[in-house]
């Protein structure tokens, strides 16, 4: 991933407006908006690299800590099962326990729907980035799947060096085809991909899954799409447990 970047860098420390025959018929105010992308996009594009690079030990350091915590969380699972009971009254004990076993096992299924259209998503990218003849395909494709944990920022970040370097390639094709292939991916991954796997492995209907994942991330941005479907869950299994008492 770190030489995919660097050639990445390289490609856009040399960036320049292409001059082809193709761009002599289109219109002016086109031309002009071109010419202002070509002269800005490559300190934007180098000024991005340059950003990633300084965080990169924070990064690496909360990676670090994330897997230590994970580990830690893995280890006081039994800890937790032991002595979750105190949490609850002692004529809903029982159910408490099985209330909190039943989210977190839910939340778990989510955590591995979210892994699987994220690896689609960054899967699909890379392949179509590779088939066009676009540079960089395998950094564009982890771009896609790391970012795309949160749910459709994945595609839009791929987007983002996409049209850089589809333009930088094949000109104004390149560009177009670059943005079409984020542009599709996006839409597969909001109406199907998504909706459909969380939709199988949550047991919910693909249209709450869709509805809610839209209406938090309309009032709450990428947070609100992130934190969606797991309050879903837990609305849902505390009004089965705690209100109409079916479980």
């Amino acid at each position: 991933m770190i030489n995919e970047g660097k050639k990445l860098f390289s490609v856009l420390s040399t960036f320049a407006f292409p001059n082809t025959g193709e761009m002599d018929n289109l219109p002016t105010w086109i031309l002009d908006v071109l010419d202002e992308f070509s002269k800005n996009i490559s300190s934007f594009g180098i000024n991005l690299i340059n950003k990633l690079i300084s965080v990169t030990p924070s990064l690496l350091m909360s990676t670090i800590v994330l897997i230590v915590t994970t580990i830690a969380i893995g280890s006081l699972k039994s800890l937790m099962k032991d002595n979750s009971w105190k949490l609850y009254p002692v004529n809903e004990r029982d159910k408490g326990v099985k209330f909190l076993k039943s989210f977190y096992g839910e939340v778990e299924k989510f955590v591995h729907g979210r892994f699987l259209s994220a690896t689609i998503v960054g899967f699909v990218i890379g392949i179509a980035t590779y088939v066009a003849g676009i540079p960089n395909s395998l950094f564009i494709g982890i771009v896609a799947w790391i970012g795309d944990f949160i749910p459709y920022l994945g595609s839009i970040a791929a987007g983002i060096l996409l049209a850089i370097l589809g333009f930088t390639e094949k000109g104004l094709p390149g560009l177009i085809i670059g943005l079409l292939i984020a542009l599709i991916s996006n839409q597969i991954e909001m109406w199907f991909l998504y909706p459909k796997i969380q939709s199988k492995v949550l047991n919910l209907h693909w249209f709450i899954v869709l509805i809610a994942s839209l209406l938090f991330g309309e009032l709450f941005g990428f947070i609100g799409v992130l934190i969606a479907l797991p309050l879903v869950i837990y609305v849902i299994n505390f009004w089965e447990y705690w209100v109409v008492r079916i479980k």
